[in-house]
């Protein structure tokens, strides 16, 4: 896999399993990642399999299980050819995706997105302005960023949450500290109520546009 990654131009990606699961030293880039995906759609097999909305599978004992494609945007985009969602708590959701608009098949890769939902905003976002690339009505924008700005986080890399328990002395203490909490909660439900939701931008550190499938 590592050699076959190599040929194909991912030189930022080391492989240490088959599954993609968690593993020592392994990693990989959302540029790496959509040079893989435009190779795997070379594939007429995998094409069909990433653009199947569902599957009705049956078991040895003859049970019926309907599966269905995680690619939500199977559903939404009449110009998605299929994509690959993924996800550990390290790497966080992931995605990978090719669109065809016109006669050239656009791929975008997205890493460490915290929410599952903004996947397919990224996406779309990405294929879009790629097609306004590829249509000339805006120019490529490459960011550049090191790896203090961003430190790489390996997927075998674990974070531990470390809860402190404190045990109230007597019973005016834990009334005293239930009415702070209460305090903090009714204040935070007033900033919630008040803040504004911003829009989803796409960071260029983690998203990737590969150029078209000839």
């Amino acid at each position: 896999m590592n050699a076959k990654a190599l040929s194909i131009g991912a030189e930022s990606t080391r492989y240490v399993n088959a599954s993609g699961l968690p593993g020592d030293g392994q990693h990989i880039t959302a540029f790496d990642l959509a040079l893989i995906m435009k190779q795997a759609l070379c594939y007429p097999m995998i094409v069909e399999i990433v653009n199947t909305r569902a599957q009705q599978i049956f078991t040895e004992g003859g049970r019926k299980i309907l599966v269905r494609n995680t690619n939500h945007l199977l559903w939404t985009d009449e110009d998605m050819v299929g994509g690959k969602t993924g996800y550990t708590r390290a790497a966080r959701h992931c995605f990978v995706c090719a669109g065809q608009k016109g006669d050239k098949i656009l791929v975008a890769a997205v890493l460490g997105e915290s929410v599952r939902s903004e996947l397919w905003h990224d996406a779309s976002t990405l294929l879009a302005r790629g097609e306004d690339v590829l249509s000339k009505k805006r120019e490529p924008e490459i960011y550049y960023t090191s790896i203090s700005d961003s430190p790489v986080v390996y997927a075998s890399q674990k974070v531990k949450n470390k809860h402190k328990v404190v045990k109230s002395k007597s019973k005016d203490d834990k009334a005293s500290k239930i009415a702070k909490i209460s305090k903090k909660k009714r204040s935070a439900s007033a900033k919630n109520k008040t803040r504004k939701k911003k829009g989803g931008a796409v960071s260029a550190e983690n998203t990737v546009i590969a150029k078209g499938i000839s």
